[in-house]
């Protein structure tokens, strides 16, 4: 590691040739120096995350050996056509490169490249034809390049794929037959593509989909076919998804027995007509008896069914912003850790307020609607709960305090207060924050490359 990316390696070492791994730290207000690593020839691993790059310095190309090179934000419109003489890199990410207009026509030579970020690079406007050869791609992020026009065409050769995140990409407009080859697909992310409308002859050949995110896709048409075919699937996003027939989308939702995430924010409202499409709608998702996090915020549920106390693996139950009334069999469910309940409309939300009493202790960790009334003198500083992820959340629902016998329910927290969960939008999408890759100690990925085969082949 070392702390100034401004000067020659030299300067810091006697024996550059003999360093493997390169990291810059707390660089951030420090130009890179056009030859701060040249004299590292079998440097593996380069991170200058926290430097400032003006632009790569062509003796990138020198680094034979390199199979690792993390390069955010880079602020030239070009990076050196030399970098894809690096036919040994495995990992490379330009991600928040916003000022990048255009990738080497010649990247298709970097054929052992396995892990592309391209994420945040808005300048982009198309990718060069020889992107098609990059065969041992894996992992592809090219979410907020929101200027590139024709990509899936350029993609259909990348049959490795298993990772692909096209989020935020508006221009996409079509998919239609172009996600047939990839049959080891596991991760697919379109959140936010609003102009896909046909999705029904997309999905036949995706049989390993995991994961898949269609929310603030307001115009697909064909998704109930698309989906029924997905039989692996454990996390899909329908959130703020229009132009669905209810009744359809009800019973693929209940063939797909492995999900374990389900998030349908708005997801009725738009695509449910009325009372009893909405009913037959939430009898299918009972049904689902994988099911650990489910998201209904801000739908008119009119009322769950009892049913919903069958779902045995349910942890977390979204309900923010809703209306209706829960079956108050729910409060029994073992499983059920936390029920979010912000701007909640439930016609028996009272009950549940009585059956999910905290101990005193614990009451600066929660903001009811109504303030608990307590003398000025004990009155705790009100704290606004800020739930982690739900994995981390559960940690703390196990806690000691949480068995006390003022609980009527030793495991199920109700939070009123204003949360926002991760991946449930609530209303149109923003424009997210680009991505910063930053880590304070290496991944498994940089220690393989690391131990892996000679250091000087």
């Amino acid at each position: 590691m070392c702390n100034d990316c401004s000067k020659k390696l030299e300067s810091h070492t006697d024996y550059p040739t003999k360093i493997r791994a390169l990291r810059f730290l707390d660089c951030g207000r420090i130009e890179l120096h056009k030859d701060a690593f040249s004299s590292a020839k079998y440097l593996r691993v380069l991170d200058l995350s926290e430097c400032i790059i003006q632009r790569l310095p062509d003796s990138i190309g020198q680094l034979k050996q390199l199979r690792y090179l993390n390069a955010p934000r880079v602020q030239h419109h070009m990076i050196p056509n030399c970098i894809t003489k690096l036919f040994k890199l495995t990992y490379l990410s330009l991600c928040g490169s916003s000022a990048l207009m255009a990738l080497p026509d010649s990247i298709g030579h970097m054929e052992s490249l396995m892990h592309l970020n391209l994420s945040g690079c808005s300048g982009l406007e198309e990718l060069p034809e020889s992107f098609g050869k990059l065969k041992q791609l894996v992992h592809l992020d090219l979410s907020n390049c929101s200027n590139l026009t024709v990509v899936l065409e350029s993609l259909q050769t990348l049959t490795n794929l298993e990772y692909l995140d096209l989020s935020y990409s508006w221009n996409i407009r079509e998919l239609s037959g172009h996600l047939g080859s990839f049959m080891k697909l596991k991760h697919l992310n379109l959140s936010g593509c609003g102009e896909i409308e046909d999705f029904s002859r997309s999905f036949g050949n995706l049989k390993s989909l995991m994961h898949l995110d269609l929310s603030h896709c307001d115009q697909v048409k064909g998704l109930p076919e698309a989906l029924g075919s997905l039989t692996k699937l454990q996390y899909l996003n329908l959130s703020h998804c229009g132009c669905i027939g209810g009744n359809e989308m009800a019973e693929v939702l209940g063939n797909l027995t492995t999900l374990r995430h389900l998030y349908l924010s708005g997801f009725l409202d738009t695509t449910c007509d009325d009372e009893s499409t909405i009913s037959t709608f939430l009898e299918c998702i009972s049904t689902l008896s994988n099911l650990e996090h489910l998201d209904l915020s801000c739908n008119k549920l009119y009322h769950i069914p009892e049913c919903f106390g069958s779902l045995s693996k349910l942890c977390t139950l979204d309900l923010s912003s809703c209306s209706g009334s829960v079956p108050e069999n729910m409060v029994q469910m073992d499983s059920l850790k936390v029920v979010y309940a912000k701007d909640c409309y439930l016609n028996n939300i009272a009950f549940f307020r009585k059956q999910v009493r905290l101990p005193k202790q614990l009451l600066p960790t929660i903001n009811l609607k109504r303030p608990i009334e307590t003398s000025k003198k004990k009155q705790p500083a009100t704290k606004q709960f800020k739930p982690p992820m739900a994995e981390k959340m559960l940690s703390v629902d196990r806690s000691p305090l949480l068995r006390s016998p003022l609980v009527r329910n030793p495991v199920l927290r109700l939070v009123m207060s204003p949360v926002v969960i991760a991946q449930s939008p609530r209303s149109s999408p923003p424009s997210p924050p680009l991505p910063v890759e930053r880590s304070s100690s290496p991944s498994p990925f940089l220690v393989s490359l690391l131990h892996k085969g000679n250091y000087g082949g």
